[in-house]
């Protein structure tokens, strides 16, 4: 499993952070390195020290196979996985949408970052990835300030209750 990182232009806490290792692939162009360690919203003295090292934000854009993706998922959560597997062998009688719904109403709150890309950083690697502009829109004053730079002001996006606003608040 390929992760693309994004080269950082500042020490951000609100991203999560990937720690390359060494060099899986030394292709000029394209270099792939190990993944050694993921950072998740580090405080702002570990954010500094992690863009001073030239680490990478983690753009949760994951390239690889299925099975792949599968089986970092089985390894890490065996319990999660084996929840998944049970509701589509119930689906055929339960139907899709009932099997779901039981499935999503049982489940523990599971952060991938944590849970998964964490535990596993020896199974994946990462591309750095040169020359686009990238912003986590996790914040609705992100996607707001995005649509700014693009030129573009949607109407939703102006005055009071708009998601500028929701969003510089810290929430709804």
């Amino acid at each position: 499993m390929i992760l693309l990182g994004i080269r950082a232009d500042g020490p951000e806490v609100q991203y999560g952070w990937i720690e390359a290792g060494d060099p899986l692939i030394e292709r000029p162009a394209y270099p792939v390195y190990r993944v050694r360690r993921f950072w998740e919203k580090p405080t702002a003295a570990v954010a500094e020290m992690l863009f001073e090292r030239g680490c990478l934000w983690n753009s949760f854009v994951l390239v690889g196979r299925v099975p792949a993706l599968l089986g970092l998922i089985r390894e890490s959560v065996p319990d999660l996985f084996s929840a998944f597997t049970a509701a589509w062998l119930r689906h055929a009688t339960l139907g899709e949408r009932e099997a779901m719904r039981s499935l999503y109403a049982t489940l523990p709150s599971t952060n991938f970052s944590d849970d998964v890309l964490s535990t596993r950083p020896g199974s994946l690697a990462v591309l750095p990835v040169r020359g686009v502009s990238w912003c986590d829109w996790g914040d609705p004053a992100r996607v707001v300030s995005t649509l700014g730079r693009l030129g573009l002001h949607p109407e939703w996006a102006e005055g009071e209750g708009s998601l500028a606003e929701v969003g510089s608040r810290g929430g709804p």
